[in-house]
């Protein structure tokens, strides 16, 4: 017995947890924790995390099936999302089209008022300068 006891308090780590510093018969601020923190709980938390990764990216099946009140749940939320996803859709194709009916001569006329206004910009922007040092 005193050798599993020696070896409890070999691994007992102690601390002191902030607070105002009283003590209260209902908690503590100092506790101490028996036993060694190996890496095998890491290793656990590392294998666990990875199995809820693999399952939700789908490269791992599940292992059961969904009850029935989840299933239900599961095809409401998708019947309720559905219609959002396809007028998401229909809205992009739409604004697809539209970009696609702009000719060429179109975009050239575009570009060429874009680079005007810029240089419209500039001018002001200069004009501006000289009417604040006057």
């Amino acid at each position: 017995m005193e050798i599993v006891v020696e070896k409890l308090q070999d691994g007992a780590s102690s601390r002191i947890l902030s607070g105002n510093g009283k003590m209260s018969r209902y908690s503590s601020s100092r506790f101490t924790l028996l036993g060694r923190l190996g890496s095998g709980r890491t290793l656990n938390i590392q294998k666990v995390n990875r199995g809820i990764f693999d399952t939700l990216s789908g490269k791992e099946d599940l292992d059961h099936l969904l009850c029935k009140d989840c299933t239900d749940h599961l095809l409401e939320q998708l019947d309720t999302q559905l219609p959002v996803s396809e007028s998401n859709s229909q809205s992009y194709r739409c604004y697809l089209e539209s970009r696609r009916r702009i000719s060429e001569d179109e975009r050239e006329t575009l570009h060429e008022l874009l680079k005007d206004v810029e240089l419209e910009e500039e001018r002001l922007v200069q004009e501006l300068k000289e009417v604040k040092k006057n």
